[in-house]
């Protein structure tokens, strides 16, 4: 009964970050947005799969350290089974997760594709550095290239 959020906005920074450390990616090598999306879309995945895991543990080991009974109560099927919400006696599964955030990277993405890739105004190093040293002063800069 856990919701874990995958945040679709932060995947780019959490993957580059995760790469960087493990594999030691070079972002310079990115030399197109179709590469740039098709590395996104398999981080999305991976981390949308990790998320499926973690989920799969908390609800295996939940039941046993934090049961809902006032809630199973009230649930369809855990009174007829005998069992917690939380250990499946519900008719129904209430774990998830939960993609947020689409509409911040789709604006992302588009507004990196632009002054990216196509304007050529500033490399991919180059945004992924100053994104991290000076994020608000870019992420406006950023909405101004999509909507100025």
């Amino acid at each position: 009964m856990r919701d874990r959020n995958v945040s679709s906005a932060r995947i780019g920074a959490l993957a580059r970050r995760a790469r960087e450390l493990e594999r030691g990616q070079d972002l310079g090598s990115i030399t197109s947005f179709d590469e740039l999306y098709r590395w996104y879309k398999q981080e999305l995945r991976r981390f949308t799969d990790l998320s499926i895991r973690a989920i799969n543990v908390a609800d295996r080991d939940f039941p046993g350290h934090s049961p809902y009974p006032f809630l199973s109560s009230t649930m369809e099927g855990c009174l007829e089974s005998g069992r917690d919400a939380t250990a499946g006696g519900t008719l129904y599964n209430f774990s998830s997760v939960n993609g947020c955030g689409m509409a911040n990277a789709v604006n992302s993405l588009a507004a990196i594709k632009k002054i990216v890739f196509e304007e050529k105004q500033i490399s991919l190093p180059e945004l992924a550095k100053t994104l991290c040293r000076n994020g608000a002063s870019m992420r406006k800069r950023l909405i101004c290239v999509m909507f100025c």
